[in-house]
């Protein structure tokens, strides 16, 4: 699971710098690169759920991965509530934050918890 972790976050860090070029440029769309970073990240997720790796009740992982379900899940439901603008424009000013924060969570996980995993026990 550390070479995953590890692998899972420069893939994170390196796909964030590419899509964040590719749209200065002009050649990816905004909204494309939230799209790539934030499924990336659904997929990184589901993983760890997978392999209830960091996932313990209560955990920042938890916590922040059951947000990001409902809020998936209500994205996906919009289309048939027909509520488009309440949920995709916050949600255009949040991903940023929200791809940010989940990079941080990875790399405590892989280069805090691993390195000293008798600290996180207390």
């Amino acid at each position: 699971m550390k070479a995953f972790k590890m692998m899972d976050l420069w893939l994170q860090i390196i796909l964030i710098m590419i899509c964040f070029l590719l749209t200065i440029s002009g050649l990816l769309n905004l909204y494309y690169g939230y799209f790539i970073i934030g499924g990336f990240q659904l997929i990184s997720m589901l993983i760890h759920e997978i392999t209830k790796s960091f996932v313990p009740k209560g955990s920042a992982r938890r916590v922040y991965q059951t947000i990001v379900y409902v809020i998936v899940s209500f994205m996906l439901l919009t289309p048939l509530i027909n509520a488009f603008g309440f949920v995709f424009i916050p949600m255009a000013f949040a991903a940023p934050f929200m791809a940010v924060y989940y990079i941080r969570m990875c790399y405590k996980e892989t280069y805090i918890y691993f390195k000293r995993p008798l600290s996180v026990l207390k």
